[in-house]
């Protein structure tokens, strides 16, 4: 565990992968493993293009009507802290000098962050909403 360090999350993703391999779909309801997927993981030692992102999540919603992202508490927090400091917001921090992940809120602003370079690129109906159980990014 760590704010730098995203193996809970990521164990979450393969857990899931596992435990919704065995499960069986009745293609007629509309319901398969392939819609049962992951389309991405978002993690605290990974960086990544959101545009590019953004762009295959589009792709993802297009195909299957959603995208499931699972993120990270700590993901994309050192640009997220870094463009909050640019813009002169302050940041707060805990006595060590840590920032209070807490009060950033990862777990919004990742989805937000790609529902808006959804938009500045131009994707109609990229609407991307949060769902606390697996914080899945879906086309509503």
């Amino acid at each position: 565990m760590g704010r730098h360090s995203g193996w809970l999350t990521a164990a979450t993703a393969r857990a899931y992968l596992q435990r919704t391999s065995r499960n069986q779909y009745v293609d007629s309801l509309m319901m398969n493993a392939h819609l049962k997927s992951i389309d991405a993981v978002y993690l605290p030692e990974m960086a990544f293009d959101l545009d590019a992102e953004a762009a295959r999540l589009k792709e993802s919603m297009d195909r299957n009507g959603h995208a499931t992202v699972f993120v990270s508490e700590g993901a994309c927090l050192d640009a997220i802290v870094a463009e909050r400091e640019a813009a002169g917001e302050t940041v707060k921090r805990d006595a060590f000098g840590h920032v209070k992940i807490d009060t950033i809120n990862v777990g919004a602003l990742v989805p937000e962050a790609i529902r808006q370079s959804a938009r500045r690129r131009a994707f109609p109906g990229a609407e991307i909403g949060l769902f606390r159980p697996l914080r899945a990014c879906q086309r509503r």
